[in-house]
C-alpha cells in the first residue's frame, strides 16, 4: 500500500465520520424543535379555577415515542461520541416525562 492510497483510505474515514456526525446532529436538532412546539392539552377540574387535568396526551405521547426512537438511534451509533451526553441527558428527561404520563394517564 503505498502512502497516497493510505492517505486517501484515511481522508474517506474522516469525511464518513464527519458526514455520520452531522446527520447524528440534525436529528438531535429536530428532536429538540419538536417539543418546542409541543403542547399539554388541559382543562380545568370540575369548576375549579385553580386546578387543572390533562385531557388528552396523543400528541404528547406521538412526540414522545418518536424522540425516544431517535434519541436511541443516535445513543447507538458509533459516531455519537461528541454529542452522546447531552443525548443521553435529554434522553433521561424523556423518559421521566413517559414514566410520569403512564402514572397521571392510570
Amino acid at each position: 500500500m503505498n502512502l497516497n492510497q493510505q492517505s486517501c483510505e484515511e481522508i474517506a474515514e474522516i469525511s464518513l465520520k464527519a458526514t455520520k456526525e452531522l446527520e447524528l446532529e440534525k436529528l438531535f436538532e429536530k428532536v429538540k424543535e419538536d417539543w418546542k412546539t409541543v403542547k399539554f392539552d388541559i382543562n380545568p377540574y370540575k369548576d375549579s379555577k385553580d386546578y387543572y387535568i390533562i385531557s388528552s396526551t396523543e400528541e404528547v405521547d406521538e412526540v414522545l415515542e418518536e424522540s425516544l426512537v431517535a434519541l436511541s438511534t443516535i445513543l447507538t451509533s458509533r459516531f455519537a461520541d461528541r454529542i452522546r451526553k447531552v443525548v443521553e441527558n435529554f434522553n433521561k428527561k424523556l423518559s421521566y416525562l413517559e414514566e410520569l404520563l403512564d402514572e397521571w394517564m392510570e
